[in-house]
């Protein structure tokens, strides 16, 4: 699905969010309802008829699930469609193009990370023994599945099966020797309402970030 940071226009995107007129009703509904406002008048908004207060957006915002970031973007654009004058209007434009042009900045940087599909991602982070595996291949005496799987306190085979499915993600190489050793891509974050999507926005990266604290905790008893 789309972001909102691919839309310049924030009923283009409430159009992907909440459907367009006679769909998804109840998605509208459940909108009207985080905004306490009528169903009516998410459908003028929707048709151009009214226009969101701020107040409004920051709470659908939140129903919405927004990142900060997110959030940020999304009442720029707001602003930009309530703006009173051309002068104002480019104001909050530029600001929307300034976010816009630091997220294409980013994302050259880490063109090599590691794109992972949702069923990766969800495997990945699973269990915190893909993050432990993952970390300790840093770890010169511990690059061989033997000595990880001695280390961790767990079978080979299912060390064997973490190693196999991180190289396959290009996450950690094989030398021909049988080493294991992390790789030069990284992955980022995950938006955790994609993989987990019970998870409130102000739990955004929790387990993924407890399974890193956890991986990393082992390392530090190897210092």
């Amino acid at each position: 699905m789309k972001n909102v940071f691919e839309f310049k226009e924030y009923r283009s995107y409430l159009q992907l969010r909440l459907g367009s007129r006679g769909q998804r009703t109840g998605q509208r509904l459940a909108a009207a309802k985080a905004m306490r406002c009528h169903s009516t008048f998410v459908s003028q908004v929707m048709n151009g008829r009214a226009e969101l207060s701020l107040e409004q957006a920051t709470l659908l915002s939140e129903h919405l699930g927004h990142t900060v970031e997110e959030e940020h973007y999304f009442l720029l654009l707001v602003q930009e469609a309530r703006a009173g004058s051309v002068q104002v209007r480019h104001y909050f434009k530029r600001q929307r193009d300034e976010i816009l042009n630091q997220r294409m900045s980013i994302r050259n940087r880490l063109k090599d990370a590691a794109a992972l599909s949702e069923m990766d991602e969800a495997k990945f982070y699973s269990n915190w023994l893909y993050c432990a595996v993952h970390v300790l291949t840093t770890i010169e005496r511990l690059q061989t599945a033997e000595a990880l799987a001695d280390f961790l306190g767990v079978s080979r085979g299912q060390v064997n099966r973490i190693l196999d499915f991180l190289v396959s993600l290009g996450l950690v190489d094989q030398s021909k020797d049988g080493r294991y050793q992390m790789s030069q891509k990284h992955i980022i974050c995950p938006r955790i309402p994609r993989i987990y999507p019970s998870t409130t926005r102000t739990g955004v990266c929790a387990r993924s970030t407890l399974w890193i604290i956890r991986a990393m905790r082992i390392c530090i008893t190897l210092l």
